[in-house]
C-alpha cells in the first residue's frame, strides 16, 4: 500500500514538472515530437515559386502552326524556381492550370523563338523577345525559355535557383473570355511527384494591357541603331 502511494506521488511530481517545463518553454514540443519521427518518416519539402508580378502580363499570341494562335497568353518574364529543401531536386515540368466553362485545363509553356540584341553593358549579343503594345515595342532582354531549361534535367541543389521566362497560352481568344477563367494557378512538379502550387490572380492592369498587347513567335535581330529585322 505504501509503495503504491509512493509511486503515485512520483508520477504526479513528474507530470507537474513536465507541465511546468512546457509552460516555461524549457521543452520544445515540436522538436520533441518531430525529431524522433524524422528518423522514421521523411518530411518532404517542396520547391518555392518566386514570381515578379510586376513583370507579368497578358498578351495576344501570334504563333504560326500553333492550334491556339491568336489566343491570349499569360507571360512571366521573371519567374524563379527555388529549391528550399535540403536535398537535390530535379524539376519535371511547370504548367498553368485553370478552369473554363466547368472544364479543367493544363498547359505547358511555349518555347518562344528569340531574337538577338547587342548589349553594350555585357558587350555581347543576348536573347530577347518583343512585346508590341500599341505603337510601342517593349524588348524583354535575357529571355530564357523555362521549358527548355527544365528539359535539360539538371539537378537543383539546396537553395539553388532555376530562373526562367515563360509564356502559357490560354484557351480564350478575347479579353472578355478572361472573365470566365477560374482557379488559375501555376504548378511546378518535380520527379518525386511533389507539386508546388501558386494561385495567380488576374490583375486589372493585365487585362487592360491585353487589349493592345501582342507577341509574335519570330526570330529577329536588332542592330545598334535600334532597327528590327525579322528573319521569318
Amino acid at each position: 500500500m505504501i509503495l503504491q502511494v509512493i509511486v503515485k506521488v512520483l508520477i504526479s511530481l513528474c507530470l507537474i514538472y513536465a507541465f511546468f517545463a512546457v509552460w516555461t518553454n524549457e521543452i520544445d514540443i515540436k522538436k520533441t515530437i518531430i525529431t524522433p519521427l524524422s528518423s522514421i518518416v521523411k518530411f518532404k519539402k517542396h520547391v518555392n515559386l518566386d514570381i515578379n508580378i510586376k513583370n507579368t502580363s497578358l498578351v495576344r499570341c501570334i504563333l504560326p502552326g500553333h492550334d491556339h494562335s491568336g489566343n491570349l497568353g499569360l507571360l512571366f518574364y521573371d519567374l524563379n524556381i527555388v529549391n528550399s529543401s535540403d536535398e537535390n531536386s530535379t524539376i519535371k515540368k511547370a504548367v498553368v492550370r485553370y478552369s473554363l466553362n466547368n472544364r479543367r485545363f493544363e498547359v505547358e509553356s511555349v518555347v518562344l523563338l528569340t531574337g538577338t540584341l547587342y548589349s553594350p553593358l555585357e558587350k555581347k549579343d543576348i536573347n530577347a523577345v518583343i512585346i508590341k503594345r500599341g505603337a510601342d515595342k517593349i524588348v524583354l532582354m535575357n529571355w530564357n525559355n523555362l521549358r527548355t531549361k527544365i528539359g535539360e534535367r539538371k539537378a537543383l541543389p539546396p537553395n539553388g535557383v532555376l530562373p526562367g521566362s515563360a509564356l502559357f497560352v490560354l484557351g480564350v481568344d478575347s479579353v472578355e473570355g478572361i472573365s470566365r477563367i477560374r482557379h488559375l494557378e501555376i504548378v511546378v512538379v518535380d520527379y518525386s511527384g511533389a507539386e508546388t502550387v501558386k494561385p495567380i490572380k488576374l490583375l486589372d492592369n493585365w487585362i487592360e494591357e491585353a487589349k493592345h498587347s501582342l507577341i509574335e513567335n519570330r526570330n529577329f535581330s536588332i542592330d545598334q541603331a535600334g532597327n528590327i529585322r525579322y528573319s521569318n
